[in-house]
């Protein structure tokens, strides 16, 4: 069974060119790998990751055991980082490689688990991998900093963020922030622009809560249960752990609040321009492997190739296919022959509330995503 490629994740950050558009100030992004780590003269430099968040983010993976499928000679190779520790919510890109549809597209991809949202973002923007996954706010908000970059695909088109807390103690909306102490993964990231979308939206100023920096996992709901935290923002599979626990928890989804995509797939744009064919290999090898996902009834062998991965969370095969079906439920929101596919009515109503609350200015909505290569990929 070929598994996840993380022997190979340094090597794919070393040696490629520094392609940044701004500076790392202008970006002003905060992330464990910080700009004196990962540049070094436009280059990655190995041993500042190896001290850094990089290798935090490999060592929360162990268990991912490192090989990979032998291509030919010529064949592709990309490098893709995923916005978090690998977990249920990547398994799209994981079962694909598993299954080996990106080999069967002439494509090899290394897949390295970032350690937040922000993170893909810096690494793409110095030149160290193809395509990375995000929160469509934190790609917008590059893009609006000036970074050459868009969506080349959309894959979950709701946020897959709540704001947990305890039935006991709910958060049902804004009012219930004022004064509040609140859980993100870090500064800047799609947590804490979500929460910050959230405040506004209830004329709230940021300074009405206090951020505290906890971990998107059901850990997070022992801080609420007691009492450091009224309340975090995670995922579906935080709440389904959390709950699976017996704990009585209230999640409220924050797509209301933010209606850009919830996670899409980002390149820049000179890769677009240059290496669309790789680009459509790997929505072609994405596809197929949800394709696989949504033809294996209560995804047993879903859950069984993940768990021959060594991808830790999955013993509970009722929480862990509850997780998938969420996502699932996410994905299909267009239907099913429009998986993938940006759509310019949410990015357009998305970008406009964005607008509003002063996180992007007035940039094109074009400037933000194409349909171009996904469409090349499904022959639209």
């Amino acid at each position: 069974m070929p598994t996840i490629m993380i022997a190979s994740m340094y090597g794919c950050l070393v040696g490629r060119r520094n392609r940044r558009h701004v500076s790392w100030e202008e970006i002003s992004m905060s992330s464990i790998v910080s700009p004196e780590q990962s540049l070094a003269g436009g280059r990655v430099n190995r041993r500042a990751v190896l001290r850094g968040g990089l290798a935090l983010a490999a060592a929360a993976c162990v268990g991912l055991r490192s090989a990979g499928f032998a291509l030919a000679a010529g064949s592709g190779r990309i490098s893709y980082m995923t916005p978090a520790p690998f977990a249920l919510s990547f398994a799209e890109v994981l079962i694909a490689n598993a299954n080996g549809h990106f080999k069967a597209e002439g494509l090899e991809v290394d897949i390295i688990p970032g350690a937040n949202g922000i993170q893909p973002m810096q690494q793409l923007m110095s030149g160290q991998i193809k395509i990375g996954r995000t929160a469509g706010i934190v790609m917008a908000t590059s893009v609006e900093k000036g970074v050459a970059c868009r969506a080349i695909a959309t894959l979950a088109h709701d946020s897959p963020l709540f704001i947990v807390s305890a039935s006991t103690n709910p958060i049902n909306g804004p009012a219930d922030l004022k004064g509040a102490s609140i859980g993100i993964t870090s500064p800047n990231d799609p947590t804490d622009l979500m929460l910050k979308a959230m405040l506004a939206a209830g004329g709230l100023a940021d300074s009405d809560v206090t951020r505290q920096t906890s971990a998107d996992n059901a850990g997070s709901f022992a801080l609420v249960q007691a009492e450091r935290l009224k309340g975090f923002i995670g995922n579906a599979e935080s709440i389904n752990r959390a709950r699976a626990t017996g704990a009585e928890v209230t999640a409220l989804n924050l797509t209301s609040f933010m209606p850009l995509p919830g996670q899409v797939y980002v390149a820049m744009d000179d890769d677009i321009a240059n290496s669309g064919e790789e680009l459509v290999a790997f929505l072609k090898g994405v596809r197929a492997g949800i394709e696989d996902i949504l033809d294996d009834e209560g995804y047993k062998n879903t859950l069984e190739t993940l768990r021959t991965l060594g991808l830790h969370g999955i013993d509970d095969e009722k929480t862990a296919s509850a997780v998938i079906k969420e996502n699932v439920s996410n994905w299909l929101i267009d239907g099913r022959d429009r998986l993938l596919f940006n759509n310019s009515e949410k990015w357009a109503s998305g970008l406009d509330a964005a607008r509003k609350i002063g996180v992007l200015g007035e940039k094109s909505d074009d400037d933000f995503y194409t349909n171009a290569l996904v469409e090349k990929a499904f022959r639209v």
